[in-house]
């Protein structure tokens, strides 16, 4: 492919949807997509890290809400379902 004087060669084993991104335009690097997934995943592990010990401690110290208040989200969703008949 000739853009602007200049030769610009294509890896001949590219998939398909990689080939039409890089006739797009998009510059394509071999493992930004799996990269982009693996700092999803760490970001969620962190998020439920994060999660489990701010419910470990706020048990530990007697914070943590009776385990009835939990439910009231789905009390909430079963009643509106039972008016809305």
């Amino acid at each position: 492919m000739f853009r602007y004087g200049l030769i610009r060669l294509t890896p001949q084993l590219l998939m398909l949807t990689q080939k039409n991104e890089f006739e797009a335009g998009n510059a394509i690097s071999k493992n930004q997509k799996r990269t982009q997934k693996r700092t999803q995943r760490k970001g969620y592990d962190r998020y439920q890290l994060r999660k489990k010990d701010l419910f470990e401690k706020l048990t530990k110290l007697g914070m943590m809400p009776e385990p009835s208040l939990f439910k009231i989200p789905a009390l909430r969703a079963n009643a509106s379902k039972i008016i809305g008949r």
